[in-house]
């Protein structure tokens, strides 16, 4: 006969492996809301419930107590406001193709950069960061120099620019991130030596539509390298820039790498949840059918 106990270990392994991911969801930057799709009965998405939400999410949105409860509640007018949120977040939670988009998001006055994938049908798990900043420098463009310099100095985002596929401009969080102490290790240096290989010829292409053809290109993620080259992944978005006289583009960085982990760490807690389910089925299924076993023996006692 089976050990009872084995499916109490299956619990306990459930229950740590739910303790490590909660850490990781913590420590991420990045918003993160677990949230189950709400249909009406024409079966157009008419709402959806908060299940799981980070820290970042109460400090990026300033929502507080909001799992258990559902959006239009939390935020009034929401649908009216963003109906193309309700069509994507539907639309990936039903097909299971996963999304990335930016919004204004109107009902609390800022932009933001959205992850978007589905862990079952009707649920999906939105990652996302305040971009109001970046928006803000692509709107101030036509600054002053000076007026543009200390804006973009500030910024906690990643920036640089680029003019003849060489960097020309790099500021605080920009060395920070590429592992620079000081503009001179990178002033002048090729763009494309702090990217991934792999990455090169889908680096190039771009930087040829930029400075050549003018044309914007939509964001994308890649591997960086680090000036030790230590990879790092980042979501990069540009626009053509006027150095000068030189066209460049001005880039923005994000390092995603806590964002990719817990993409990674839910696939994972997706399969041990998977596991332990068919573990604990398992044990129902034998002690289930020792119980009729030793009913039968009892019976033939009788």
């Amino acid at each position: 006969m089976r050990d009872i106990t084995e499916g109490k270990s299956a619990e306990e392994a459930l229950f740590q492996s739910e303790q490590r991911y909660r850490t990781v969801f913590d420590n991420m930057q990045e918003g993160f809301a677990f949230c189950q799709m709400i249909y009406d009965t024409s079966g157009k998405p008419d709402d959806w419930i908060y299940l799981n939400v980070n820290p970042a999410f109460n400090r990026l949105t300033g929502l507080a107590d909001i799992v258990g409860r559902r959006v239009t509640d939390t935020i009034p007018g929401i649908k009216d406001q963003t109906p193309e949120l309700f069509e994507t977040y539907s639309r990936v939670a039903q097909t299971g193709q996963p999304e990335k988009f930016e919004i204004h998001f109107t009902p609390l006055g800022i932009w933001l950069s959205i992850s978007v994938f589905s862990p079952e049908k009707e649920y999906f798990v939105a990652v996302f960061d305040d971009i109001t900043i970046r928006k803000q420098v692509e709107e101030k463009l036509r600054m002053s120099g000076e007026k543009f310099r200390l804006l973009v100095e500030c910024a906690p985002h990643a920036i640089y620019i680029q003019t003849r596929s060489r960097f020309t401009y790099l500021n605080p969080e920009a060395l920070r991130l590429f592992g620079a102490s000081s503009p001179d290790e990178l002033l002048a240096k090729l763009v494309i030596e702090r990217f991934s290989p792999e990455d090169y010829a889908i680096v190039e292409d771009r930087i040829r539509l930029l400075n050549i053809e003018r044309k914007p290109v939509p964001s994308r993620e890649y591997l960086c390298l680090r000036l030790d080259n230590t990879p790092f992944e980042v979501e990069i978005s540009l626009v053509p820039f006027l150095s000068g006289t030189e066209n460049g583009a001005l880039v923005f960085m994000r390092d995603i790498t806590a964002r990719k982990q817990a993409e990674l760490t839910l696939s994972r807690r997706n399969d041990e949840l998977n596991t332990a389910n068919a573990q604990l089925a398992a044990t129902a299924k034998e002690l289930k059918q020792n119980y009729e076993e030793l009913s039968d023996n009892q019976r033939q006692l009788i």
